[in-house]
């Protein structure tokens, strides 16, 4: 496998060799001398595939795979195939299937009690589908073990704890309880401070939770979900109950995170209108069906022009959308 370094927890999965794919970016390649050097080395070792990620590699990925006649895989970190969830018989999600690349950046948006948050709930493993599987990192979330690195952030999860005597610094601290227990983080008070400066919130330590604003403790939520360094993101609704502007900047907060630390993230939101100048893909979940969005379909839902009686198949097999 030759791989971004972010994909060590594919390889340590499934007993995986692992190339580093070093110094390149969105805008540089990395020197021929090392592009040769990654050629031999699939050649000499019968490489079939090639894993990249999105945000940086495919054209390198490509090359490479154009050389030696191998074939590029792009690795989702998360996964929904063929999921289907009902309530007794009340059903809510239908074959829906979805792949979200490494350092994606996502939406999803739909009417109240589509089922957004059953969906999240069946991504974290709270809820088990009645058919069909969800893979996070790799694996299905029946086997998988390593929760912190994924990181979620409900709605307004602190809007009913304003009165407990607990400061900001405490809140983001206790996400990394159990590390300190198990391996005893010398300098835990380091992480928590590099956590609060990634969302703005430096300085707001010692500050009690009761005494920000709603704005500030859904990043303070942002700050304790990242402190255990999570790959991918969850987020229900977390401009809920901010006002424009401070949901305005929580958004750029959000697309700062995926853009500079490729943090793959998937939100639910009703905020159509601003979120499709942030993310890269917008899911749309009405009466059981998920579907990605065209940017024709994404101009009509910003312009508010919804027509439920339509259905509009896409071109990826059963996935369709009522619009």
């Amino acid at each position: 496998v030759v791989s971004h370094e972010a994909f060590g927890y594919l390889c340590d999965a499934y007993g995986l060799n692992q190339v580093g794919i070093e110094g390149i970016s969105p805008d540089s390649e990395p020197d021929p001398a090392r592009m040769a050097q990654i050629q031999d080395f699939v050649t000499e070792h019968q490489v079939k595939v090639i894993f990249s990620e999105e945000l940086v590699s495919p054209k390198v990925a490509q090359a490479i795979a154009d050389a030696t006649g191998a074939r590029v895989e792009t690795l989702s970190p998360l996964e929904a195939d063929r999921l289907s969830f009902s309530y007794g018989e009340v059903p809510v999600l239908s074959c829906a299937s979805f792949g979200l690349p490494q350092g994606g950046f996502a939406a999803l948006i739909g009417p109240n009690g589509a089922g957004k948050s059953t969906l999240l709930k069946l991504l974290l493993g709270e809820l088990s589908p009645s058919s069909g599987a969800v893979r996070l990192l790799g694996q299905d979330t029946a086997r998988f073990r390593n929760w912190r690195r994924l990181g979620y952030v409900p709605q307004d999860g602190l809007a009913r704890h304003t009165d407990f005597p607990a400061s900001v610094e405490e809140v983001v601290l206790a996400n990394l309880s159990g590390e300190i227990g198990l391996f005893r983080f010398p300098r835990p008070e380091q992480r928590v401070r590099q956590a609060l400066e990634l969302v703005g919130m430096a300085g707001y330590g010692r500050r009690l939770i009761g005494a920000l604003s709603g704005g500030q403790r859904q990043r303070v939520l942002l700050a304790r979900a990242l402190i255990s360094r999570p790959e991918v993101m969850l987020l229900d609704e977390p401009t809920s109950g901010m006002d424009l502007q401070s949901g305005e900047n929580f958004y750029r907060l959000l697309a700062g995170l995926n853009r500079d630390h490729g943090l793959t993230i998937l939100m639910v939101s009703h905020d159509v209108d601003r979120i499709c100048s942030y993310v890269s893909t917008l899911y749309c979940l009405e009466e059981g069906t998920l579907a990605e969005l065209t940017p024709g379909q994404v101009r009509r839902e910003r312009a508010g022009l919804h027509r439920h009686s339509d259905m509009t198949r896409e071109g990826r097999g059963e996935r369709s959308v009522h619009l």
